[in-house]
């Protein structure tokens, strides 16, 4: 919100209620926040490809095996590898997205079409409710993203991680 239309806002919540501000939101719909979702993952996935690359170099796992036998130190090794990696990969995403959320109020993907992740009243998010919708967004996901999919049937194009968050994604 600019700092110009602050002062209108909180008249007319103070006069009106919030109700009577609702009206004037345009949430950002299902289809808009899949394809700035869709370009966060390719630029969160520009970054953790290397270095998920590298881990499993690292743990000594080879993408090449001539011989075809498969032994145990190899599946252990890949394991070890997959989970370290796992780490590291859902470490930079967490970080990202949170603070993006908190320092920009969105995520690279949400900016290039003009959307905002605000609590109900307008504000930013702070890092503990950024942090807390990284993992409503794998709440999202576990539940076969049908937890994606609600935003397209919810008068607020609230997402799952959204309702538990409390959190709106918006146009500026």
């Amino acid at each position: 919100m600019c700092s110009g239309c602050k002062d209108i806002y909180f008249q007319r919540l103070r006069e009106q209620g919030s109700h009577a501000i609702q009206r004037s939101v345009h949430y950002g719909g299902f289809w808009i926040r899949a394809v700035a979702l869709l370009i966060d993952g390719i630029i969160i996935g520009v970054v953790t490809y290397p270095i998920t690359f590298f881990v499993y170099a690292a743990f000594g796992v080879s993408l090449f095996n001539p011989s075809g036998n498969v032994t145990p130190e190899m599946i252990s090794q890949f394991v070890a590898g997959a989970g370290f990696s796992f780490l590291i990969n859902f470490a930079i995403s967490l970080t990202y997205e949170a603070w993006f959320w908190v320092n920009r109020g969105a995520t690279p993907g949400k900016m290039i079409f003009g959307l905002q992740v605000v609590r109900p009243t307008g504000e930013r998010l702070t890092w503990g409710r950024a942090i807390g919708r990284v993992f409503g967004r794998w709440l999202s996901s576990l539940t076969l993203c049908i937890g994606y999919l609600i935003a397209a049937f919810d008068s607020e194009k609230r997402a799952l991680h959204d309702f538990v968050c409390d959190t709106r994604v918006v146009y500026k």
